[in-house]
């Protein structure tokens, strides 16, 4: 199993080398600190000035916001209502985290109630989980949790989906045996001998790599 998951590994790394045959990637820049700090200050005006957020350095955006609660439009009584709060909120916190709400999906489990506690907003809390997709292409590891209380106040927000996927070029132009031939070879190349394993067929997924400092989303086969 070694040698497979090596080859799945060298497949990806191969996908998003620049100039690999996938589509080209048009740049992207960090959100400024101070159009950040604007946008929070704006949601400290309108919701109360508890709220801290923690930046992501290879983004420029929120991964966290918390501190404070931020009502609802809907007193959520269903999944359903939980997952439409649950977007709103993303969509109101657009300027903080940048991640486009239309991007999210919920995941296979998305309500989850947690028992947390007495704290200052009640003792029951929902967390509501999205997946983030370019198209129906999954981006890898990218995840949106709102946490919210029994009346659908935002407590938390935490982000690890991509803000820049508007920008991403969904046109692979390398085929799927032309990717799988590329990972062969760059595995014969590593080891030193062909995978004694069956290899995978390979799937298009949205990857997160850090290239020159940013977190960008890039099309690879794994």
């Amino acid at each position: 199993m070694i040698g497979c998951e090596y080859l799945r590994l060298l497949a990806w790394l191969c996908a998003i080398v620049p100039g690999s045959g996938f589509a080209s990637q048009a740049p992207v820049h960090v959100s400024s600190a101070s159009a950040v700090m604007s946008a929070l200050q704006d949601w400290k005006d309108r919701h109360g000035a508890n709220w801290r957020i923690e930046r992501d350095s290879l983004t420029g955006f929120a991964s966290m916001v918390y501190g404070g609660g931020a009502p609802a439009r809907l007193w959520p009584a269903s999944d359903a209502d939980w997952i439409w709060v649950a977007r709103e909120h993303v969509q109101a916190t657009l300027g903080l985290h940048g991640v486009d709400e239309g991007t999210l999906v919920p995941d296979a489990r998305p309500v989850r109630f947690l028992p947390l506690g007495r704290l200052p907003h009640g003792s029951d809390k929902v967390s509501v989980r999205f997946r983030q997709y370019a198209a129906d292409i999954p981006v890898d590891d990218g995840h949106v949790n709102v946490l919210m209380s029994a009346d659908g106040r935002m407590l938390s927000m935490q982000s690890t989906a991509s803000p820049f996927l508007a920008r991403l070029d969904l046109s692979a132009r390398l085929g799927e045996q032309e990717a799988t031939n590329i990972a062969l070879e760059a595995f014969v190349r590593r080891v030193g001998f062909y995978p004694t394993v069956p290899v995978s067929e390979p799937r298009i997924a949205v990857k997160q790599a850090v290239m020159q400092g940013l977190r960008v989303p890039r099309l690879a086969w794994v």
